[in-house]
């Protein structure tokens, strides 16, 4: 039942992610995470519950609480797109250090994900990764 809920809810969250008004999408976000509440036993093993979890929890802006789940996330499977939104969190709450080692490792995953790192620490991000990863070819 959790598995064909799930689609449910990445469709509710991809909504969400488009809606303009933000206090619609946080009444939206909050009934989604409900949803996903109601599954969490289910799909604690699911690397797309926790991805799911954290895109709610942005769009509350409980950045503390999306932090938590791209690392439990993390936990199940090494995916560029949990380093980035970790990455993504990270930098929001100020904590610039952890942010720039997320991103690291999103880029080293996928190199493409260069393109993407916010402008603020892309200079750091990138002089890690030409220096540590030369091999990956990323001259931006």
């Amino acid at each position: 039942m959790c598995n064909i809920r799930k689609r449910e809810i990445e469709n509710s969250t991809a909504n969400t992610l488009n809606e303009t008004d933000p206090m619609r999408a946080a009444r939206r976000a909050r009934r989604t995470l409900e949803m996903l509440s109601v599954c969490e036993e289910d799909l604690r093993h699911d690397v797309d519950f926790y991805m799911l979890a954290a895109a709610n929890d942005r769009i509350l802006g409980a950045q503390a609480d999306a932090e938590a789940m791209y690392a439990k996330g993390l936990e199940l499977d090494r995916r560029p797109e949990l380093y980035y939104g970790l990455g993504s969190v990270q930098l929001e709450q100020g904590k610039t250090s952890a942010a720039v080692a997320s991103f690291v490792n999103a880029v080293t995953f996928n190199r493409e994900m260069m393109n993407d790192v916010p402008s603020a620490i892309r200079p750091q991000v990138l002089a890690i990764v030409q220096r540590n990863f030369p091999y990956l070819g990323i001259n931006q």
